[in-house]
């Protein structure tokens, strides 16, 4: 019984760490991607981070 609930319970922490890993990526790759659309913005605007 003891032997099981360990089984569970590090499958359990295994995929928590890694759905926990696939949200750090994720949210990287869209910050990546949102900071590219709003820095093309400001460049086509014409107000550039040095002149706010």
């Amino acid at each position: 019984m003891k032997r099981k609930l360990s089984n569970q319970f590090f499958r359990n922490f295994l995929v928590i760490f890694l759905l926990t890993i696939l949200d750090i990526v994720l949210a990287f790759v869209f910050l990546s991607f949102a900071s590219g659309l709003i820095s093309g913005s400001l460049a086509k605007t014409g107000i550039l981070p040095g002149r706010l």
